[in-house]
């Protein structure tokens, strides 16, 4: 048996006193995010300390890793981009709204999606006041956001926020393939992220041929070459600038979607993922035989 814990913060507690071998994957929260309380971190260590594999989604998750615990070896961290896999059903964003009882017109409406957990870190809350100013200015631009409430204070702040809003829904969680089907439906998909590991949100979006636009932080970055394969934003008024030119001009939105796609196949290969992680568990399955035979 072999258990593989996606991000040390959340498995840590459960894989410590585990006596299965175990991989650890971090994640973006695992080295993004300041733990509040230090010995947080020294818990977390003790775990890594025990795992038999250690990966990290890009090279500079591995060197944020490294930062916080010294003890680590870098040759004991692997780089292992994620694989994306899309599974798009018929869902539409007009059952969307007609499941949460909201009322709007969205006939030929451009719609761009947020999707990801409400918490400080995703910081959906950043574009909000210039999204409402420019919906203003034009009523067929839309900002829709789905995804469950992580934590109760930022989202009931959200809430809040979108009293005095125009122009941006609010939505629960829904299942993968619904997200997948209202990404094909967008005119973009957002990521507002104060910081990431890697969006698995922006990959299935690139995959399924449709733009993104992200907020500038080293996982984005990772992912992105700014008017290449996507849009990289530091303010809420570049974002409205860059969603604009989406807009009206074809030939960018063409570019973009095009190259987002042909990034993902070439960089993000769930077969490539597959014999990597297959490759692990030979060597364990490996080790297990020789020790088996002392």
């Amino acid at each position: 048996m072999f258990i593989i814990g996606l991000h040390i913060f959340h498995t840590g507690p459960f894989l410590r006193d585990c006596n299965i071998p175990f991989m650890i994957i971090f994640g973006g929260t695992d080295v993004n995010c300041k733990q509040s309380n230090e010995s947080v971190y020294e818990e977390m260590k003790q775990v890594l300390l025990l795992a038999r594999y250690l990966v990290a989604f890009t090279v500079t998750l591995k060197f944020k890793a490294l930062e916080l615990w010294p003890d680590l070896k870098a040759q004991d961290i692997f780089i292992l981009s994620q694989g994306v896999t899309t599974n798009p059903c018929t869902y539409t964003f007009k059952q969307l709204f007609l499941e949460n009882k909201k009322v709007c017109d969205l006939e030929n409406k451009n719609l761009f999606l947020l999707a990801g957990g409400l918490r400080p870190v995703k910081d959906q809350i950043y574009l909000f006041d210039s999204f409402s100013e420019w919906h203003q200015s034009n009523p067929n631009v839309y900002l829709v956001i789905v995804g469950p409430e992580l934590e109760v204070c930022y989202s009931q702040m959200c809430k809040k926020k979108l009293e005095s809003c125009s122009g941006i829904y609010m939505f629960p969680t829904i299942a993968c393939c619904c997200v997948h089907a209202l990404i094909t439906q967008s005119t973009a998909v957002i990521n507002s992220s104060v910081s990431e590991g890697m969006s698995a949100v922006l990959l299935e979006a690139m995959k399924l041929e449709i733009p993104v636009i992200a907020r500038q932080n080293d996982g984005n970055n990772s992912l992105i070459t700014h008017g290449e394969n996507g849009f990289l934003f530091n303010t809420p008024q570049e974002f409205i600038s860059q969603a604009k030119l989406l807009l009206y001009d074809n030939n960018i939105r063409r570019k973009l979607a095009s190259n987002g796609k042909l990034y993902v196949e070439n960089h993000h290969s769930c077969k490539n993922e597959e014999l990597a992680y297959c490759k692990f568990l030979k060597n364990e399955i490996h080790l297990l035989n020789q020790n088996d035979l002392v």
